[in-house]
């Protein structure tokens, strides 16, 4: 199992098996069994070991279920005219365009 260590822990073994020491900024594997303590999962869950794993899943789950749902229906975007198609409905008045100052 990959963990990052945020703290120097000791790990005390179970019925006499040796117990496990992890350095301050530790990334790297260790043992599945010491994975299974009682006290290595309380780390966890209070962030002093760090499963990149678990948090790299836990980041995709989270990002599908705010992920914004496809609005169907919707009007694409209407593409702007040709500017000479712009020019001759303007000139010939089908355009509402005020009239421009003239220019000096």
């Amino acid at each position: 199992m990959f963990i990052v260590s945020k703290r120097n822990i000791v790990i005390p073994g179970e019925r006499g098996r040796a117990g496990a020491s992890i350095p301050k900024d530790f990334a790297g594997e260790i043992p599945d069994c010491v994975g299974e303590n009682a006290y290595f999962k309380m780390l966890v869950e209070d962030g002093k070991i760090l499963l990149p794993e678990k948090a790299e899943k836990k980041s995709r789950e989270k990002a599908e279920k705010t992920k914004a749902p496809a609005k169907r229906g919707q009007k694409k975007a209407e593409k702007p005219e040709e500017p000479e198609k712009a020019q001759e409905a303007e000139a010939s008045g089908e355009l509402d365009v005020p009239p421009q100052p003239p220019e000096d």
